[in-house]
């Protein structure tokens, strides 16, 4: 479905960015408060939603739903197979994530997308098992891929599809995309961060920008965090993506990014930014995520020179700022989920 404008007093195009260096919390906070002083709350988004009679059912069963101990143990037992997965568990996962991609392709053309170039250019920035990226290249045969994955000794899935040699079509590189900070553009050295070597390592591609970016990537569970960056983890690799992934768009291209719960204030916000700038449509698959909150929007024609993708942009390399330099603060904890993007 098409997501048309949403009359809320929401809009992140009213608040003015303050650029912030990794040691400037004042900056930083300006940025924040600004933001939040002119988003919707999560009671206008409730009232908004509990208007239409079928939200209100569905909302209901879902209440039912969360305080049944029976879906607790349910969904616990899922985790632990998807952090311990066989190479059955992850074939079954590929062949899953293909059908994604051409749902995605049959039903809103995500992968027809326009280029400048003789050949279309994909950036990947946190494949796992490579299901989106074999349909893209069903559908774009010559196009070429950039690919970032976990490594394994973080907790990466295994790559499932053919790169390098076996298909020169496809690049891949083993990188956390959450440690670019000379790409967020901050300073690095050992008082900024525990792990600050890594924080530096470089950017490995050189294609200047892509026409279509896909950021779908899932905190693994299997990296060894604190109780503080697991809370705050999904958030940090959500912004980062998300910077990095409109920064290295074109004008015109094409982004898709998995979320999660469409009616949490959280995601409302995002999708909210992200049609500020292109034309979104959002997408269920209906049989593989039928009992998950997880669903992919995919937005077109991205106007990434628009003064509200720059704004967003800052947005996101804020509080990826905050989650990275003091990712053991309570404060920091309480900025990224409650003051920036509350419940």
């Amino acid at each position: 479905m098409v997501l048309t404008e949403i009359p809320l007093r929401s809009s992140i195009n009213s608040f003015t960015p303050t650029r912030m260096a990794s040691t400037s919390s004042i900056d930083a906070m300006t940025t924040l408060k600004a933001y939040e002083s002119t988003a919707a709350s999560a009671e206008e988004i409730r009232v908004y939603l509990s208007r239409d009679p079928e939200y209100r059912r569905l909302d209901e069963l879902q209440q039912k739903g969360w305080s049944n101990p029976a879906g607790d143990q349910f969904f616990a037992a899922r985790r632990q197979k998807s952090d311990n997965t066989s190479k059955a568990d992850q074939s079954g996962l590929l062949g899953m994530m293909i059908n994604v991609g051409r749902d995605l392709q049959g039903t809103i053309g995500a992968f027809d997308v326009p280029s400048n170039s003789d050949r279309l250019a994909i950036l990947d920035l946190c494949m796992a098992s490579g299901g989106l990226v074999t349909s893209a290249l069903e559908v774009n045969k010559s196009a070429k891929v950039d690919i970032f994955s976990l490594p394994s000794v973080k907790g990466g899935h295994n790559v499932m599809i053919n790169y390098g040699p076996r298909d020169e079509r496809v690049k891949v590189r083993f990188m956390d995309i959450t440690m670019f900070a000379e790409e967020f553009g901050s300073p690095i050295d050992r008082n900024h961060h525990l792990d600050w070597k890594s924080l530096r390592q470089k950017w490995p591609y050189h294609t200047p920008h892509y026409d279509l970016v896909i950021c779908d990537g899932v905190p693994m569970r299997g990296q060894d965090l604190d109780d503080n960056t697991i809370n705050i983890q999904p958030m940090r690799l959500t912004c980062a993506e998300l910077y990095l992934g409109l920064k290295k768009i074109r004008r015109g291209g094409t982004l898709i990014v998995l979320l999660h719960r469409i009616n949490n204030v959280r995601t409302f916000r995002i999708i909210k930014m992200i049609h500020g700038f292109s034309s979104v449509q959002v997408f269920k698959p209906t049989k593989s995520h039928a009992i998950r909150s997880s669903f992919y929007l995919v937005a077109k024609n991205v106007q990434s020179d628009f003064s509200a993708c720059l704004r967003a942009m800052n947005l996101f390399k804020t509080i990826w700022e905050y989650a990275t330099f003091e990712n053991t603060s309570q404060e920091t904890f309480r900025l990224c989920t409650e003051l920036t993007l509350k419940e």
